[in-house]
């Protein structure tokens, strides 16, 4: 074999190597369009599913508020088989002294436009993640510190298993003490309700 590639002239190894080199740019140059078209891929589908992760996010949101509203309707619906609320104190006992209606105390039409907001004038309801409790949609802590003022006996009571009464006179407390800003946007339309 080396006996045939000694006779060869020089001549004519120069043009294989030209061909060879430029196949290898040629193969080269596909690879880098290859590669190129690869990461603009790689970033459509990744810009894809970042979008997808997004709507999935925003349809879960969606999904958690209309299972909140669902039930609230549910029991709501549940809640019409039972007597009506009242917002009168107990009469077994006579309540605090800051419960008792003074000039400028909001009407029995505004609780109701509250209690309506807040729970659908579900006395036992509970919010979608248990954080809020009962018609008024009172948090546990500020159910205990509002108990602790006026009714001691109601303190670590669950507020949707107080009696109807026992919620309207706390809720009453409440916004003697700090009118409606506990209740913000639905207080917003109870206040407009007067």
């Amino acid at each position: 074999m080396s006996l045939i590639l000694a006779t060869q002239p020089v001549a004519a190894v120069t043009p294989l190597l030209e061909t060879n080199v430029e196949a290898f740019f040629s193969r080269a140059d596909a690879w880098t369009k290859a590669r190129d078209t690869m990461r603009a891929d790689s970033l459509q589908q990744a810009v894809r599913v970042a979008e997808d992760v997004r709507q999935a996010e925003a349809d879960q949101v969606a999904a958690d508020e209309t299972a909140r509203v669902v039930e609230l309707q549910r029991q709501a619906a549940a809640a019409t088989t039972t007597a009506p609320p009242t917002t009168t104190p107990p009469t077994t006992a006579p309540p605090p002294a800051t419960t008792e209606p003074s000039a400028g105390s909001p009407t029995d039409a505004q609780w109701n436009v509250l209690r309506d907001c807040e729970s659908s004038n579900n006395y036992s309801v509970v919010s979608v993640n248990g954080r809020y409790r009962g018609a008024y949609q009172f948090s546990q802590a500020t159910w205990d510190w509002v108990t602790s003022l006026h009714d001691p006996s109601l303190v670590s009571v669950d507020p949707a298993a107080a009696a109807p009464a026992a919620q309207d006179a706390m809720a009453f407390s409440l916004w003697s003490s700090q009118g409606w800003y506990p209740w913000r946007f639905c207080g917003a339309q109870a206040a407009a309700a007067a």
